[in-house]
């Protein structure tokens, strides 16, 4: 670093070879991701709540598309491969919706 260049100027500039950056956003760090849990469930309500846990996170990811393109066969007039689609993606809906409340209330409002 020269004489009177800022820190934010010599971030900019490329690194030399062989020199890493390892500082990382705050947003990339573990704690932060961290969730905090004001009370956490009971012993024998635990293995309820991961049991709801699991596979609500599993299929809430698996939801998403599946919601996307039930809709767009919908959208573009493919009734028949939209019902189809439709009713695999109804209940999972159903299930990831009403999980979610469980997993919250177990999670913040269980043990109190």
């Amino acid at each position: 670093m020269s004489r009177g260049s800022t820190t934010a100027e010599s971030s900019a500039r490329p690194k030399p070879a062989g020199e890493a950056d390892v500082r990382f956003p705050k947003s990339f760090t573990l704690p932060s991701l961290a969730i905090e849990i004001p009370c956490k469930p009971t012993a024998w309500l635990r293995p309820v709540y991961l049991g709801l846990l699991v596979p609500h996170v599993v299929l809430a990811a698996l939801v998403v598309p599946l919601a996307l393109t039930t809709i767009h066969r919908a959208w573009r007039g493919r009734f028949d491969r939209h019902r189809r689609l439709a009713r695999l993606t109804l209940p999972i809906w159903l299930y990831v919706s009403v999980s979610g409340v469980l997993v919250y209330v177990l999670l913040y409002h269980s043990g109190r």
